[in-house]
């Protein structure tokens, strides 16, 4: 069975790439296996900006993973199923991949595992890990991710600073703001990229203090996440004898 790559700073969690063992394990149906080391080939890449080759390795499987601008761009032998957005599927032209038409970030997927109450909660403030908490009741990213989650779900409008706050709020229908931080000026293409995918321009990003004055933002026209979940690379995630061969 195939592992999937999911990074890790050595002194905190990233809340999107924490989510590939919940995600993947839901749709495979078994405990999958997650490893930190990018070296390991072959391997899958699904939640995450690691279309590099800080991280992707050839042989690597490509399900919904995104590039980040950080190095080049990874540019041989990769089995690409579907990638985050339109402007990753442009830099992997550039370096002769083939045109990619599956797009989607595959946390887009979690309602279709994960079911919580929705709204209610007020305005939920997420900052990226790399940002101080604007307040006392920001949502800690680095708390277990299904909590997170399920945070971000209670909301009536997010304001995020993190782009799986972004994409998370919005896969379950909460209005979600993007808000300043250092991710968003350091790293602009994986939210060019998520926001392309879904129809739209990146919006200028206002800080937390803001929130409660900004305007409704603009609802996002989802990729086709039937096409994407149907790109799920089953084939390289089977089990021996129905049983899991790998485990975290």
């Amino acid at each position: 069975m195939l592992p999937t790559y999911a990074w890790r700073h050595s002194q905190y969690t990233n809340f999107g790439d924490e989510l590939n063992f919940h995600l993947l394990g839901a749709i495979v149906g078994h405990t999958v296996h997650i490893v930190r080391d990018s070296r390991i080939s072959p391997k899958l890449l699904a939640i995450g900006s690691v279309l590099s080759t800080w991280h992707a390795r050839p042989g690597d499987v490509v399900w919904g993973a995104g590039y980040r601008g950080d190095g080049p761009v990874a540019h041989r032998d990769l089995d690409i199923r579907a990638v985050r957005g339109p402007m990753t599927a442009c830099h992997l032209a550039e370096v002769g991949y083939p045109p990619i038409s599956c797009f989607g970030d595959p946390a887009l997927l979690l309602p279709r595992f994960f079911s919580f109450p929705i709204g209610g909660g007020g305005i939920g403030f997420v900052a990226h890990h790399q940002d101080p908490l604007p307040n006392d009741f920001a949502i800690d990213v680095r708390r277990p991710p299904l909590e997170v989650v399920a945070a971000i779900a209670a909301c009536d409008r997010v304001i995020s600073s993190s782009l799986h706050g972004i994409i998370v709020a919005e896969a379950y229908g909460i209005p979600a703001i993007l808000a300043s931080g250092l991710e968003v000026r350091n790293a602009r293409i994986k939210f060019d990229d998520y926001y392309a995918s879904t129809g739209r321009y990146t919006p200028p990003p206002i800080s937390f203090s803001s929130a409660t004055l900004a305007d409704a933002p603009e609802k996002p026209r989802m990729p086709d996440l039937d096409a994407l979940l149907a790109a799920f690379p089953h084939d390289k995630m089977a089990t021996e004898s129905g049983v899991p061969v790998c485990r975290l």
